[in-house]
């Protein structure tokens, strides 16, 4: 609006009529190029003519090719570029390794996991198949398991007496004096003594029979 050039001189005079263009300023030839200034802006028409008029006629040429050219220049944006692939490329690398250092420890643990499964099975196998009565308790005396034979033994499941003390399940609820009695063993035993006696147990069928109860801690 302020100020155009145009490369045909010609033309630009053509469309001063139409533009509304009414002051323009030539130099040095009206066929190779001409500048445009609109009729409202006679200051800026002003200045334009004195910078034109101080310019020697071989050097407008030069001038008015870097106006029509007006090169961009790239570097900055090769540079930004450059940054932005480097980026990109460094995140990536992050990426894969990182999926890498996943799937790897993923395999471990699932490896990890059947090998447990398969310790835990050949454990269960022995364990209830075993003809003796086995429990495990803490230290507090809380069971925490106890095999087969015991269980079919006084008719009960496992989530009867699991995580109750051991004295007070049933295979004790037929003598009092039997509770306290084992209940000074579990004590005894958690201070890293072997303790063993002749105790009763009650079958589920009523009937009573004397065993030989041994109680020591798992180190």
């Amino acid at each position: 609006y302020l100020l155009t050039y145009s490369e045909t001189g010609k033309a630009a005079l053509r469309r001063t009529q139409a533009t509304g263009v009414r002051e323009i300023y030539v130099y040095p030839d009206p066929d190779k190029g001409v500048f445009l200034v609109h009729e409202d802006e006679p200051q800026l028409l002003s200045i334009l003519n004195k910078a034109l008029a101080d310019i020697e006629t071989r050097e407008l040429p030069t001038i008015l090719t870097k106006w029509r050219e007006r090169h961009f220049d790239y570097t900055l944006l090769w540079r930004a570029l450059a940054v932005v692939a480097a980026i990109a490329a460094a995140l990536l690398l992050w990426t894969w390794q990182l999926r890498w250092t996943v799937a790897r420890q993923t395999a471990q643990l699932e490896e990890a996991n059947r090998s447990l499964l398969v310790t835990k099975a050949r454990f269960e196998a022995v364990y209830d198949h075993h003809y003796q009565m086995t429990g495990l308790l803490d230290r507090e005396g809380r069971l925490l398991m106890a095999n087969r034979t015991a269980l079919e033994f006084a008719g009960i499941q496992a989530s009867e007496v699991i995580g109750k003390l051991f004295w007070e399940t049933p295979w004790w609820a037929h003598s009092p004096e039997m509770q306290r009695t084992i209940r000074e063993a579990v004590g005894r035993a958690a201070k890293g003594e072997m303790v063993s006696f002749e105790a009763t147990h009650v079958s589920s069928a009523g009937e009573s029979r004397v065993i030989d109860f041994r109680i020591r801690p798992v180190t």
